[in-house]
């Protein structure tokens, strides 16, 4: 990158994607787009704290009890990577399960995957953080 992408780089990100005004801006537009009529601003005023009030205790307890890491250490203080995972049904579901459990044991975890053609289980080992090396 030369010196002049470089500068228009950092140029772009602090003006359009780490700019706080704008931002806070972007937030009140559907006040500014109304302004001109009193009852109607203070409608939409009070509609923004309404909604406000309402969403920001919900996005701290997803974020402090689901989101954040080791948030999620509340749910089984006892599972080990040595226990193992048995997945059954939508895979939305079993994907969450096996994100819960990585959470909670350090992305080390054990599922048992079933084959229908030789009906049986197989053990499968996963390590998220190992790169493969030996």
């Amino acid at each position: 990158m030369t010196g002049v992408e470089h500068y228009l780089s950092i140029f772009t990100k602090a003006v359009f994607i780490e700019n706080i005004v704008l931002a806070y801006f972007l937030g009140l537009c559907s006040f500014l787009a109304i302004s001109k009529k009193i009852d109607a601003s203070v409608g939409i005023g009070l509609a923004v704290i309404v909604v406000l009030t309402i969403t920001a205790p919900i996005n701290w307890f997803l974020w402090e009890f689901l989101l954040d890491k080791g948030a999620l250490v509340w749910i089984s203080q006892d599972f080990k990577d040595t226990d193992y995972i048995l997945c059954t049904g939508d895979p939305a579901i079993i994907g969450l399960s096996t994100a819960i459990v990585s959470d909670i044991t350090n992305g080390k975890f054990n599922l048992l995957k079933w084959d229908r053609q030789e009906t049986r289980y197989y053990p499968l080992s996963f390590n998220l953080y190992d790169k493969g090396e030996s």
